[in-house]
């Protein structure tokens, strides 16, 4: 995932190529599952998001969480990862954003603040975000660096540093991703801030395994962790991360 000039790319990617949300990967009946309302977490598919609300029984916890899906991936592909975390306690957004792609809505995540149970019960945000939702995750954190950012494969804009806020940043990325490379996170540190900053490798995770849909790739880039090892990984390390703003 090469993004030194992705935002000037971005009008000239989407109308060449015609796409809408979704259009990467199938999503998993393991993410439509979690879509399923129950007594521990309601489900709610809005027009602007999906949020994974605690049952009101359960002890909800005063922060909460935006995610930015990966570019042109469904947004209900990262449904059992959200969830999670709501059966956790807290509240939990996925951002809906223009035709798949999250740089064109960087402050998706408003959306989720202005939400009235966040409004309600969050005295606090992190958002976080997948490949190139994480590169809009971390523009959105340029006018909002009391919130926590956890990124999931991805890294910032050479042109963007928040290398001189105090916003605590995860940073998780697989050693088989092909997309978001070793060398790609390496370079990227110097735009992060390095008192604050944590960075986990999975061994063996790639990049389609930070999302429940198809994954087609093969050789080196191919996984050779399962898909819950490593969604146990990523998925605990946004409880820390959480758990610092309570």
């Amino acid at each position: 995932m090469k993004i030194t000039t992705l935002l000037s790319a971005v009008t000239l990617l989407v109308a060449s190529c015609g796409v809408f949300a979704g259009g990467q990967g199938t999503v998993l009946n393991e993410a439509w599952t979690a879509m399923e309302t129950d007594s521990a977490v309601q489900v709610d598919d809005k027009w602007d998001y999906i949020r994974f609300l605690p049952v009101e029984s359960a002890a909800r916890k005063s922060v909460c969480f935006a995610f930015y899906p990966g570019g042109f991936i469904s947004p209900y592909a990262y449904a059992p990862y959200t969830r999670a975390l709501a059966e956790a306690g807290y509240i939990s957004f996925i951002l809906k954003v223009p035709v798949g792609f999250a740089l064109l809505e960087i402050n998706a995540a408003d959306d989720a603040k202005k939400d009235a149970h966040a409004i309600a019960h969050c005295s606090a945000f992190v958002v976080g975000g997948h490949s190139v939702g994480g590169v809009a995750a971390v523009e959105y954190i340029v006018d909002n660096p009391e919130d926590g950012l956890v990124l999931l494969a991805s890294y910032p804009q050479d042109t963007t540093s928040i290398a001189t806020s105090n916003t605590i940043v995860s940073s998780i990325y697989g050693t088989n991703d092909c997309q978001t490379t070793l060398e790609d996170i390496d370079n990227s540190t110097d735009n992060l801030p390095s008192a604050t900053t944590t960075y986990l490798e999975i061994t063996g995770g790639n990049h389609p395994q930070f999302g429940w849909y198809t994954d087609s790739t093969t050789g080196e880039c191919a996984a050779t962790i399962s898909q819950a090892d490593q969604a146990a990984i990523f998925i605990n390390e946004t409880l820390r991360v959480l758990g610092l703003f309570e």
